[in-house]
């Protein structure tokens, strides 16, 4: 999921760069930048369309029981940094979108920054966040886990009931 949002990001982001292209576009005739940009799109939404079809079959094997639907993790850092934990496997995917875009401005903002200082306080900021989006996948996979727990308990009843 973490990479499809930033993916998407990535997709909106050139989209609107070619856009831009577009416009300066003569004569019906596109410019080098805008075929540049177009070729990248092409191959990112492949990687989307791949993507996609690996979180498929992920699922598929969390459901089929072939492996675990996450593994624990043993995190021991920016314990410090506090999220409000999502109510809802909706809400943590729209969240953890939230802050890879966040995320993603604050990546841009550490390039473009001019002094160490500021470098440092965005540095930091970029860790609080990146604490977050971790938190977030986090949340995603325990309602994964809880998701496929209820179904495979819900299969074996169905199946049960099926046998007698």
């Amino acid at each position: 999921m973490d990479r499809l949002s930033i993916l998407e990001r990535r997709i909106r982001s050139l989209d609107k760069k070619f856009s831009e292209e577009e416009k300066k576009a003569t004569d019906c005739y596109p410019t080098k930048e805008a075929c540049s940009i177009k070729s990248i799109l092409i191959e990112l939404i492949e990687q989307r369309a791949y993507l996609i079809q690996e979180i498929g079959v992920l699922l598929r094997d969390i459901f089929e029981q072939r492996r675990p639907p996450c593994f624990k993790k043993y995190k021991l850092y920016d314990q410090d940094v506090k999220v409000q934990f999502p109510t809802s496997f909706l809400e943590a995917v729209g969240l953890l979108v939230a802050q890879n875009s966040l995320q993603w401005d604050l990546e841009s903002a550490r390039r473009e920054a001019a002094d160490l200082e500021e470098i440092v306080k965005i540095q930091n900021r970029i860790g609080e966040s990146n604490k977050k989006r971790n938190d977030y996948i986090d949340a995603i996979d325990m309602y994964v886990e809880e998701a496929v727990k209820i179904i495979a308990r819900d299969r074996m009843r169905l199946e049960g009931k099926i046998i007698k």
